[in-house]
Formats: structure tokens, C-alpha cells, sequence
């Protein structure tokens, strides 16, 4: 059977982050309340605290973005989530995307060593043709 320790030791080590949902980082904080109210939830990021709450208690490091999220997209006015004409639901749209890679990459980067990164430079001019 393989363990956290396994896991620790053996494998590359995980850094687990917790998306969002359209509701946890609607842009209207009335819209939330009004989901909260309705639905008899009590926090929108209960989800995010007990991710939180495990990679404390094992020793490995979570990013929740959701917050932050939802802090860009009340400031913004802008929704994160969902395509026209279905705004807020669904998967992250462009900006959703952008705004998470940027939060991933700051939090990610200072965790990481040189020697953890296998930087390769492509010749001038060359197009890669495929991200996969």
C-alpha cells in the first residue's frame, strides 16, 4: 500500500490547489448572499478550509484560490467563470484562466529550486506545434 510517506519520498511531491465555482467568485457579493441564503449555506469556501485544514495537518502545501478569486472579480466587475450568455456558470473563460495562472505561477515559483527546473530553449524561429 502506498503512503503519504511514500508519496513524500518516493514521487514528485504534489502541491494540490483548489479551484472555484462561478458562485464562490460571482462578482455581485449580492448575488452570493442570496445564494448563501437560499441554499442555507453557511460558507462558500468550506470546501477550500478543509483542503487547507489537510495539507496542514500532513505537511504539504495547498493553494485555494477561490478567495483571491473572488477578491479580483468583485474589484473588476468582471466573472470568471462561464461564457455568453451562461456568465458564472461552468468552467473558468479566459479570464478566469489568466487571472488563476498568474496566482498559480506567484505561488508556485518561490517553492520551487533550480534544480527542480528543467528550463530547455527552443531554437530562434521554431513554433512548437502542439502544447501536448
Amino acid at each position: 500500500m502506498r503512503t503519504l510517506s511514500h508519496v513524500e519520498h518516493e514521487v514528485s511531491p504534489q502541491m494540490p490547489r483548489v479551484s472555484s465555482s462561478g458562485i464562490q467568485v460571482h462578482p455581485d457579493p449580492e448575488d452570493r448572499a442570496r445564494f448563501l441564503r437560499d441554499n442555507a449555506v453557511g460558507d462558500l469556501f468550506y470546501p477550500d478550509r478543509r483542503v487547507e485544514s489537510l495539507g496542514a495537518r500532513e505537511g504539504f502545501p495547498v493553494l485555494t484560490l477561490a478567495p483571491q478569486l473572488q477578491t479580483f472579480a468583485e474589484s473588476k466587475g468582471t466573472f470568471l467563470h462561464g461564457f455568453e450568455p451562461h456568465l458564472g456558470f461552468g468552467q473558468w473563460n479566459e479570464s478566469g484562466h489568466e487571472f488563476a495562472g498568474e496566482q498559480i505561477a506567484r505561488w508556485l515559483a518561490p517553492q520551487l529550486t533550480a534544480s527542480e527546473l528543467q528550463v530547455t530553449q527552443e531554437p530562434a524561429g521554431s513554433e512548437i506545434s502542439s502544447l501536448y
